[in-house]
């Protein structure tokens, strides 16, 4: 698709896919994402799931919309009510129209749903009917996902809120459910900062976005998943069918018959009391925005209901917030059905429609779509409610949550089930659909060399109940309180628990051998393992696959146990069949057979897991707790630190029966082996396909020759300091006969300095508990780079762009500064890519874009910390132009290379300035990196940038930091830097 036309920096805050705000406004700290009605500053990459609370009923899940529609009840009587076909209409048959399906259904027109506590919400039917959906292609600054234009039917009538659900209405919901919003949880929310413009304000939410609001002001600073969360309140409350409005749906009622740019025409300038967006009044406040020639008395937002409604007695369908609809967005109309249409079935951002109170006009256009992460959330989106089957009293309508399909996986292609308890041939059927939606095997097999293999199978996302209810017998305090669990992404887990061959292939030592409890065996289950060791052992597998293996987390392993059952033992409640399932006291240690036994020969549980009861004690990831008050109700992981370690499951030992229950739990030291005899583990292997190695990157092999391909050291030893960094380069500079610098000749007296970038292991992406850190930013690899290589000791600059490609994309551009030394910017990747083409065929070199992690290796230049000095943002300054010393400064651009401190390796401006492109496709984890020479996925939709710009903050400049656009973008913060690969080339 297009990228969005560009008309201030900084007006609108539709996040990492859609934030548009006059720059000189602005102090954003992130770009991501894909939409921009003006330059954008999206929100972080930050992949948080939605929580439920501690009932189970509330979670936030956008699934459940973007499946609004399906299965749902007719209206009233199922067929009594016309689909009206002519279109377009006018406002006098709009309201015929409403009319005439209330009286053929015998509901109201408009009907008032109580929410609690004198608190109301006015619902509004719209007829079935048909329209044209999208804009036609000469429609003015149309972008090309709004087609191609497709005649759509709305099959069925619905009920939609007259209004954006106001602050007091969530007030009321958040009252009586306890729910916090994504943005309570995460502690921010992108906010308005007055003069300062839009930013990551830790502490805004809805409560405090900002700005002034009153009650009936819409709700902002919602996520697409606090907004479903709402709708799912709504429906349990009323037994009605809330969601919300899939896009057909919002546009065809927010339309209302018409077929123009705006609900009032074609003319902007005609909108005078039909919405609130960017027009005089705000104006007058910030000179810088592109705005409607009128004044509607508004900077903020504006009470609800406050403007002229459309044909349909809807308000603010232009203006006022962007509303969260149901859909998965796709970039075009191709492939649409033409009969309650409702998007994608998966997908990674969440669309939203009908502008904002800073939107400028082409933004408020009918048709225009935007889209951002589920979990984005600013001072300008709100939502609006649909309720489906007609009649909101509901007594058809289930509204009970069910179909609430997250994203999972791969960012929405399997299902997070929410049906539970659920049977065997449920579990199966769970198992083939997510691994038929990720396009991976059921059960898949590692080779752990000379033989040596080990299985596993995949386990479905989806919640349960954990722990043991307070009557199941033999029962301990610390099997509760129980908490209804989402565990968000599906994974894979060992069939069996880690066997002796496998161990012992692994990590190369047998410590129960010679041990009196123990039978030696290949297939036997490896025992006297400590938990220590059990770690080491995921962690070598991972570095050995390319894989993310770990220790299942408590929550992991008893969700599998269980595998949809709620009863003592995966089977059912009865002690006498546990032998059928389990190696415990009575068939093995009662029977002198005291030792861990071979895996795989009892019978497994619904998901095809073995020995989940008995023959050897399992390891978790969790410290452990003496109760589950606390616990996280998505995704939880047990407490951050501790003394113990938990086990679940039983053993063959002296544990009777009931210490193998599914909800039982004891815990040992760590590093304990002495009491080990029946402990051993299972492994989980995360990011849903352990392809391995060549499961990322594009197979190519990335070995360019360096000098005589093997003179120059991979240097093992990380962290560094300066020292040794300087030490490296002279080394692998002699080693291969050429300089630690050299300079390449542009021609017409521009030159190119480049640095020798040692070949070397670090560890990529930032800890757990690094300040600021996101999600994308793991979990940590520790990777190799084989290979030396030249890196560009500056940005690109405007006069080494200009020599090369023969265009200046920021010359005459409001966020840029002319001058040869300055950075480069308003330069897209493919522009970028096609600089390096251009060099490469100039200077006979292999120039190319850095993969992330050369750039990451090179910023970090041996450091382990937030920046590549160290962790004191107070001193970022001195390296990088970033908020502070720039855009806060008024010097609103790319300023000139080189006139920072440089890093260890004598690299310039790696924090701030600008961001920089890198090779890679982008993806939003770590989880199956190659750990050698890694490029990224094979294809993709955006393209990663690193190191923070002249107006991010201090935390978005972060070494580990990561960003993404789509990569025909320009952007005012958007240059590179080169790589020339083949150490030993004699850089003429």
């Amino acid at each position: 698709m297009t990228t969005r036309r560009i008309a201030t920096d900084a007006q609108n805050p539709l996040g990492k896919s859609v934030i548009c705000i006059p720059i000189a406004l602005v102090t954003l700290g992130v770009l991501v994402g894909g939409y921009a009605n003006g330059e954008c500053e999206p929100e972080e990459a930050v992949d948080v799931r939605p929580v439920a609370d501690e009932a189970g009923g509330v979670d936030g899940t956008p699934e459940d919309e973007r499946a609004a529609a399906e299965s749902e009840d007719s209206a009233g009587d199922g067929g009594a009510a016309a689909v009206y076909e002519e279109w377009p209409f006018d406002a006098e048959e709009a309201k015929r129209r409403q009319r005439e399906t209330a009286e053929a259904l015998g509901i109201p027109v408009e009907k008032t749903l109580d929410l609690g506590d004198g608190v109301t919400m006015t619902l509004v039917l719209i007829p079935a009917g048909e329209f044209v959906m999208g804009s036609p292609a000469d429609e003015e600054r149309r972008d090309d996902d709004e087609g191609p234009q497709r005649r759509v039917m709305l099959t069925k009538p619905f009920y939609v809120g007259a209004y954006e659900v106001t602050k007091v209405q969530f007030a009321q919901f958040v009252s009586d459910s306890g729910y916090k919003t994504t943005a309570e949880k995460q502690g921010w929310s992108y906010a308005w900062k007055g003069g300062g413009g839009w930013g990551k304000i830790d502490g805004a939410s809805w409560r405090k976005p900002g700005f002034a609001q009153g009650d009936d002001h819409p709700v902002v600073c919602v996520s697409h998943d606090d907004a479903s969360a709402f709708c799912r309140w709504l429906s349990r409350k009323h037994g009605a069918r809330v969601r919300l409005p899939s896009e057909a749906q919002w546009e065809y009622a927010a339309r209302a018959g018409t077929r123009t740019v705006y609900p009032w025409g074609d003319d902007p300038d005609g909108g005078q009391g039909w919405a609130n967006a960017a027009d005089r009044t705000a104006k007058e406040k910030y000179s810088g925005w592109i705005v409607f020639n009128w004044s509607d008395g508004y900077v903020f937002t504006a009470p609800v209901g406050g403007f002229r409604s459309n044909g349909f007695g809807l308000h603010d369908t232009v203006g006022n917030v962007w509303e969260w609809c149901a859909d998965w967005y796709q970039d075009s109309y191709e492939g649409l059905a033409t009969e309650d249409p409702k998007g994608p079935k998966g997908g990674k951002h969440g669309v939203q429609r009908g502008g904002s109170w800073c939107s400028f006009p082409w933004d408020c256009r009918s048709a225009l779509r935007s889209w951002s992460l589920p979990v984005h959330r600013s001072g300008g989106i709100g939502f609006r409610v649909v309720v489906l089957g007609g009649d909101p009293r509901g007594k058809e309508a289930t509204g009970d949550g069910e179909d609430e399909r997250e994203e999972a996986g791969d960012g929405g292609a399997a299902a997070v089930y929410e049906e539970w308890p659920f049977d065997a041939e449920e579990a199966k059927r769970r198992q083939r659909e997510t691994a038929a939606a990720l396009g991976v095997p059921v059960e898949k097999t590692l080779d752990l060399g000379d033989g040596v293999t080990m299985k596993l199978v995949l386990i479905p996302a989806g919640r349960f109940v954990m722990g043991s209810p307070a009557g199941e017998e033999h029962r301990d305090d610390d099997e509760g309180p129980q908490r209804r669990v989402t565990l968000t992404e599906p994974f894979y887990m060992g069939v069996c628990e880690v066997t002796q061959a496998q161990y012992e292939q692994v990590i190369g030592e047998t410590p129960w051998r010679g041990k009196h409890f123990a039978k030696t065996g290949t297939e036997h289950a490896a025992s006297y393992v400590s938990w220590d060791e059990a770690t080491a052992f995921c962690e070598k597998l991972s570095a050995r696959t390319g894989l993310d293996v770990q220790l299942p987390t408590e929550a992991r392993w008893e969700y599998a146990c269980r595998a949809g059952s709620t009863t003592r033992y995966c089977y059912g409640d009865d002690d006498g069949k546990l032998g059928a399932y389990a190696w415990y006291d009575d068939n093995a240690y009662d029977v002198g057979d005291k030792y861990a036994h071979t895996v795989g020969r009892k019978k497994p549980n619904a998901f095809g897991l073995y020995d989940m009861h008995g023959n050897v004690y399992e390891w978790c990831a969790d410290w452990y707790q003496d109760s589950y008050r606390g616990l996280a109700t998505e995704d939880p992981k047990g407490p951050r630190s501790g003394k113990y370690r938990v086990l679940r499951g039983g053993s063959w030992g002296i544990a009777r029966r009931w210490y193998c229950r599914s909800a039982d739990r004891i815990w040992l030291n760590p590093d304990n082996r002495n009491n080990t005899y029946d402990v051993g583990f299972r492994v989980v292997v995360l990011g849903g396909d352990p392809r391995g190695k060549e499961a990322t990157g594009d197979g190519e092999d990335e070995r360019e020759e360096a000098g005589d391909g093997g003179a120059a050291a991979v240097y093992e030893e990380w962290p560094f300091d300066a020292e040794e960094a300087k030490r490296r380069q002279r080394e692998t500079a002699a080693a291969l006969g050429v300089p630690v610098e050299k300079t390449l000749d542009l021609g017409d007296g521009v030159t190119m300095k480049l640095v020798l970038i040692p070949a070397g292991r670090f560890v990529m992406g930032s800890p757990a508990g690094e300040e600021h850190r996101d999600d994308d930013e793991g979990p940590q690899r520790r990777v190799t780079l084989t290979e030396p290589f030249y890196m560009g000791v500056c940005e690109v600059t405007q006069a080494q762009y200009e020599q090369v490609i023969g265009e200046t994309p920021w010359r005459g551009k409001h966020f840029a500064k002319t001058g040869t030394e300055h950075a480069a910017s308003y330069v897209s990747w493919d522009e970028a890519t096609a600089f390096c083409e251009k060099l490469s065929a100039r200077t006979g070199l292999d120039v190319q874009l850095p993969t992330e992690a050369r750039w990451e290796y090179a910023c970090r230049a041996g450091s382990t910390t937030r920046y590549c000095y160290g962790d004191d943002a107070g001193k970022l300054g001195a390296y990088a132009w970033y908020d502070d010393n720039a855009d806060d400064a008024g010097e609103e651009y790319a300023h000139g290379v080189g006139r920072k401190r440089p890093n260890a390796f004598g690299l310039y401006d790696m924090h701030g300035n600008v961001s920089e492109w890198c090779a890679d496709w982008y993806q939003d984890s770590y989880r199956g990196l190659a750990t050698e020479a890694p490029k990224g996925p094979r294809s993709g939709k955006y393209r990663v940038l690193r190191g923070g710009s002249w107006n991010y903050l201090p935390r978005n400049c972060r070494s580990a930091g990561r960003y993404w656009f789509i990569p025909d973008y320009r952007f005012s913060g958007f240059g590179f830097r080169v790589v020339v690969l083949g150490g030993g080339v004699d850089l003429k």
